[in-house]
C-alpha cells in the first residue's frame, strides 16, 4: 500500500538487441516528467527504465505502462494507488449515502486536506 507522501520507484526492465527503447504512459498518455535515464546492459541483452514518484499524491494514482518499443506483448502495467486517510473515509461515506443520494438526488461535495 503506497501512502500520502511516500516515495515509489517503478522498476522495468525489457529484453532484446540495442536498438529497442521503453516508452512510459500514464493512464493512456506519455508521460517524461519522472523518468530516469534509460540504460542498456549489453551482457543482459536488457534495457532498464525506472519511474520514480517523489512524495507521491492523489495526482499520482493511476495506471503506468512501460512499453517495450519493438513489442507491445512485453508491456509492463503498474497501478498507483494512493493511500489517503481522507480517500477512505469519502469511500465509506460514499457506499453508505449511495442509495440516498439516488433516492434524493443528494450531492455532497467534499474538501481533502492531508496533514
Amino acid at each position: 500500500m503506497i501512502q500520502f507522501g511516500d516515495s515509489v520507484v517503478l522498476e522495468c526492465t525489457v529484453y532484446g538487441d540495442s536498438s529497442i527503447g521503453i516508452d512510459w504512459t500514464f493512464d493512456g498518455s506519455s508521460y517524461t516528467s519522472s523518468v530516469e535515464d534509460s540504460s542498456y546492459d549489453s551482457a543482459m541483452y536488457c534495457l532498464k527504465s525506472n519511474v520514480t514518484l517523489s512524495s507521491v499524491d492523489d495526482i499520482d494514482d493511476g495506471n503506468y505502462t512501460c512499453a517495450h518499443s519493438q513489442d507491445s506483448s512485453l508491456d509492463f502495467d503498474f497501478t498507483v494507488d494512493v493511500y489517503s486517510k481522507c480517500k477512505f473515509h469519502l469511500d465509506t461515506i460514499f457506499k453508505k449515502w449511495s442509495s440516498l443520494s439516488q433516492a434524493y438526488k443528494i450531492v455532497l461535495f467534499f474538501r481533502c486536506f492531508h496533514g
